[in-house]
């Protein structure tokens, strides 16, 4: 576990999926995003899963965009994947995050474990993912993980030992 720049870690995604990304004419806007605290691997296997899926389900009857933004709430950041695809039915909405699920398996390439090893892998960093979406206007991830400034406990330990020596 380390404090993961997210900035970096979104430009790699990005160039890594440019091909597809300019294939089907899409956008990607990224906002100056704050560092989180995780396993960087990971973190960049829930965001490239994320950002795979948006470019996947985006609405080809119109210019897709997707907006990856982000913010800190407390000991926590905050990341927003956006996008104006096909979006996702109520009755699916919690359903995508279970193995196997697909949202249109005639349509789409995969095998519905995408969204489910992302849930595993934030829920094992302390964070989270929650998804808010309208049918035919697109989708927006809301993925929730301990903010960068976080301290390991033998870093904590020495900052408290300086403290006390200090003091004395």
């Amino acid at each position: 576990m380390e404090t993961c720049d997210m900035n970096q870690i979104i430009a790699d995604i990005v160039s890594t999926m440019q091909y597809q990304i300019q294939s089907i004419d899409a956008a990607i806007h990224v906002h100056e995003l704050p560092s989180c605290f995780g396993d960087r691997e990971q973190v960049n296997q829930v965001f490239s899963n994320l950002v795979s899926n948006a470019i996947k389900y985006l609405d080809p009857d119109r210019k897709g965009s997707i907006t990856i933004s982000g913010h800190r709430d407390g000991k926590q950041s905050v990341f927003h994947v956006a996008d104006n695809g096909i979006g996702i039915p109520d009755t699916q909405i919690d359903q995508i995050f279970e193995i196997f699920h697909r949202l249109n398996p005639q349509k789409s390439p995969g095998e519905g474990l995408g969204l489910s090893i992302v849930t595993r892998i934030l829920e094992r960093m302390n964070g989270s993912v929650h998804v808010t979406s309208e049918p035919g206007s697109g989708s927006t991830f809301v993925v929730r993980l301990p903010s960068g400034n976080q301290q390991s406990a033998s870093e904590n330990n020495d900052t408290k030992l300086k403290v006390k020596q200090l003091r004395a």
